[in-house]
């Protein structure tokens, strides 16, 4: 799915707060075959297997589109980051040359499976 029509909702409805990836990652799926025998569809466990290749692309084209796009609606993000190079990619856009993202910022943030106080 091409990023335009990923965020197509997002810069319709104008929500205060979206989701954002931070990156591109792999997205398999098919470890529940192991899981699961029986399926409701015939098309559930060929699904399931092809995950095998599937990528979810996320590329700072993609995110910068995203960002230029849903900034003008005034959409705040919760940033998605699964692994270090999203850290990478955050630190970019927020504190960057680019300083393109407006964070979402509750009270409480999660690290390492501890709260703190958020700062700042």
């Amino acid at each position: 799915m091409k990023v335009e029509e990923r965020i197509k909702p997002a810069a319709v409805f104008k929500p205060e707060v979206a989701s954002l990836n931070m990156g591109s990652m792999n997205f398999g799926l098919f470890p529940m075959l192991k899981r699961f025998k029986a399926f409701k569809y015939a098309w559930e466990p060929e699904m399931l297997e092809n995950s095998r290749d599937l990528v979810f692309r996320n590329s700072y084209k993609e995110i910068e589109y995203a960002l230029r796009t849903l900034n003008e609606t005034g959409t705040r993000y919760e940033f998605e980051c699964y692994d270090t190079s999203h850290l990478y990619n955050l630190h970019y856009f927020l504190e960057g040359r680019s300083r393109q993202a407006t964070a979402f910022r509750p009270d409480r943030v999660r690290y390492s499976g501890r709260h703190r106080a958020a700062s700042g």
